[in-house]
């Protein structure tokens, strides 16, 4: 599972994954196109795409991408965040409880995917799909 995958990073990440016969859960929210783009290009080469498309701005959203991508490929092996979400704001205009908040816990939904992804790869094994 690769967030952030229409981008120049992610996109290199997805296509990398699949020329080593990994399968690919491609994750975007803007950029949907180039995340197809990107699909065909792998399914091109014989490897298998899914876009499962997930505001990660919402943790919600974060945890079903992970489950839908873990059911979707048997599992995850190498969940990669790659995900640019950000709130910008000048300093002065930011609510004190927001900022505070961003800096001690940093891009939350972010984590979240982080660390679901991360609890679906067992040291050594690939996750069976759902489990956290």
């Amino acid at each position: 599972m690769v967030t952030g995958a229409s981008g120049d990073i992610g996109r290199g990440s997805a296509l990398r994954f699949a020329q080593e016969g990994a399968s690919v859960a491609l994750d975007c929210r803007t950029a949907v196109a180039a995340a197809r783009e990107v699909t065909s290009r792998i399914e091109a080469s014989g490897a298998r795409a899914v876009v499962p498309e997930a505001d990660l701005r919402d943790e919600d959203e974060g945890r079903r991408l992970v489950v839908e991508a873990a059911q979707w490929g048997g599992g995850l092996t190498a969940p990669v965040n790659n995900a640019g979400v950000a709130i910008v704001t000048h300093a002065r205009s930011a609510a004190p409880e927001y900022g505070t908040r961003a800096i001690r816990r940093g891009n939350r939904p972010a984590d979240v995917v982080s660390a679901r992804g991360l609890a679906c790869v067992p040291i050594g094994k690939t996750a069976s799909p759902g489990t956290e």
